[in-house]
C-alpha cells in the first residue's frame, strides 16, 4: 500500500485516510482543502474495522478524516463508513 501511495502522490494525487485520529478533519474541512487546491484526483483509504488504518499510511496521507458521530459508538462497520465518507466528500 505504501508503494500504490507513493505512486498515487507522484501523479498528484491528494490522499485522506478514514480514521479516528487526534489531528483527523470533519468532512467539510477535507473539502474545503480539495477545492482550495483545485484537487482532482483523490485516494480515500480505509483500514478495517478491527484495526483501522496502519500508522505508516497515516503518516504519508495528506489528510485524515472522520465521520462525526454521536453517542458512545467509537465504529463503523467499513462498508457504511466508505459509503457516509463518500456522500459527504461528493456532496
Amino acid at each position: 500500500l505504501d508503494d500504490v501511495i507513493k505512486q498515487a502522490k507522484s501523479e498528484g494525487a491528494y490522499i485522506i485516510a478514514l480514521e479516528q485520529y487526534p489531528n483527523s478533519l470533519s468532512p467539510q474541512e477535507c473539502k474545503d482543502i480539495l477545492a482550495k487546491n483545485n484537487i482532482n484526483s483523490t485516494y480515500l483509504i480505509l483500514g478495517n474495522e478491527v484495526h483501522g488504518v496502519n500508522d505508516s499510511v497515516l503518516k504519508t496521507a495528506d489528510s485524515i478524516l472522520e465521520i462525526p458521530m454521536l453517542g458512545t459508538k467509537e465504529s463503523l462497520n467499513v462498508s457504511v463508513a466508505t459509503a457516509i465518507a463518500l456522500y459527504e466528500l461528493k456532496k
